[in-house]
């Protein structure tokens, strides 16, 4: 599946939460794990995650094997633009 898509659902699950913190890993088998935090309406704490393979990330995401790192939404965000750009200029060509 498309890592930008998987993203691009993750966040829309983010949008409906509140008290939201976010994560992402490069797991030691080389896939791009982003988790999810937070509470609803209802005060139910959730957690969504999703990812891909970490090549998908092209680079623009800067983290080793093994290494996690908190992330923002709006960075989350920007990374889903960024591989959108780039899925698109490649279909253009």
């Amino acid at each position: 599946m498309d890592l930008a898509r998987v993203l691009a659902n993750l966040l829309l699950w983010a949008h409906t939460l509140a008290e939201v913190t976010a994560e992402w890993s490069h797991t030691t088998d080389h896939r791009l794990h982003v988790s999810v935090l937070g509470r609803a309406t209802t005060g139910a704490r959730f957690r969504v995650y999703g990812g891909g393979l970490f090549a998908y990330t092209l680079g623009l995401v800067d983290l080793d094997a093994g290494e996690r790192d908190g992330v923002s939404l709006d960075e989350l965000y920007a990374l889903v633009c960024l591989l959108r750009e780039v899925h698109s200029t490649r279909e253009a060509a």
